[in-house]
């Protein structure tokens, strides 16, 4: 079975999102568990999907959610070098 990249997808879960936009797992997973959100979407209780166009909005207007921004690939390459 072919699978569909997540850039093709109306919604995404939120392992998705983590993956493909770079985002901070924790600080993340917090964010969704607010109700007001324009791009969460949630189906029998604990899952939770996430509508892609709106998630993206989301994401341009805070731009910290990622972790490039905060020079987490940088922290990581340096603790590997020290252990």
């Amino acid at each position: 079975m072919k699978r569909v990249p997540v850039q093709e997808k109306e919604l995404i879960t939120v392992e998705e999102a983590v993956n493909h936009y770079s985002l901070i797992y924790g600080r993340f997973r917090k964010l969704i568990k607010e109700d007001n959100l324009s791009f969460t979407v949630r189906y029998y209780g604990n899952r939770t999907l996430l509508i892609r166009k709106e998630l993206e909005k989301y994401l341009e207007e805070h731009p910290e959610a990622r972790r490039d921004l905060h020079g987490w690939k940088k922290f990581r390459s340096e603790a590997r070098q020290e252990a």
